[in-house]
């Protein structure tokens, strides 16, 4: 949220025609947040920039969206696209907004299993 992007990523999805079904703007400070992090991208703890993307997911406000519509797994990860901002294409949300691996700005689900455990995380 630092950058104050949430706005135009929505307008993204809204744009492709899917829902916005629940949504929570969560200050993720703290001993417990961390812990819920690392959870988080469990999938990523063996990767040299774990710690700083667990630090800076820490660094303010985040907001946690889920949206729903026909493939919108499968179309939300294309939108996103990479996550390398270097190697991201233009037009999507990597390629516009982001500029340095560790630094995410959006995450988005890789499965239903996946997407059910992080929402309930």
């Amino acid at each position: 949220m630092q950058c104050n992007f949430v706005g135009e990523i929505m307008k993204r999805f809204e744009q492709k025609s899917f829902c916005l079904i629940a949504m929570k703007s969560i200050q993720v400070l703290g001993l417990g947040f961390e812990r819920l992090l690392k959870e988080h991208y469990i999938d990523l703890k063996d990767r040299p920039f774990f710690a700083s993307l667990v630090k800076s997911m820490q660094s303010g406000l985040g907001v946690s969206m889920v949206w729903k519509g026909l493939k919108v797994m499968k179309t939300g990860r294309v939108m996103l696209r990479g996550t390398k901002p270097m190697d991201s294409k233009p037009r999507t949300i990597h390629g516009d907004f982001c500029i340095q691996v560790g630094r995410n700005i959006i995450h988005g689900s890789n499965s239903v299993k996946r997407a059910e455990k992080e929402i309930g995380l």
